[in-house]
């Protein structure tokens, strides 16, 4: 079996679904703010931590704050614990803004998950759990996927 073609395979398929009905429902937020409102959205972080869960520089975690501020979805607070540092947060805005586009993209998502039928939208989740655990376990990056879970906590 020629693995190599069928990650090949899978990386254009990827791409393709990327301009997709999911895709778009996200695509108000860059990738860089929807994973900074997933992370934050179980609770207050670091920058610092925020740039090595992201896998980014500090520097642009700094730049991607700026940006959340900004836009009224996150706010800088003094850490409680440390006068010389501060955490992040979400705001009520930030809250209701990842929420609904996880909504958003949850609801674009079941229907072609209805389409595969119970079994084959089973295998799929099964089969994507298991490459995810693989490329963890090896050390490929899955920066912010674990905040996924969390993140759907926030919205129920």
């Amino acid at each position: 079996m020629d693995y190599r073609a069928i990650a090949q395979s899978l990386v254009e398929l990827h791409a393709a679904l990327r301009l997709g009905p999911v895709a778009r429902q996200l695509s108000e937020l860059d990738c860089g703010t929807f994973l900074a409102l997933q992370l934050l959205s179980s609770g207050d972080a670091h920058p610092c931590e925020l740039s090595r869960k992201m896998g980014v520089s500090t520097a642009r975690v700094a730049a991607l704050v700026n940006h959340l501020e900004r836009g009224g979805l996150a706010v800088r607070r003094p850490d409680p614990d440390d006068s010389r540092a501060v955490t992040v947060s979400l705001t009520p805005a930030g809250k209701a803004r990842i929420c609904e586009k996880r909504e958003a993209a949850v609801s674009a998502l079941a229907g072609a998950l209805q389409a595969l039928g119970p079994r084959e939208a089973q295998a799929y989740l099964r089969i994507q759990r298991k490459i995810l655990s693989h490329m963890t376990q090896h050390g490929q990056s899955a920066s912010g996927l674990c905040a996924e879970k969390e993140a759907m906590q926030i919205c129920e």
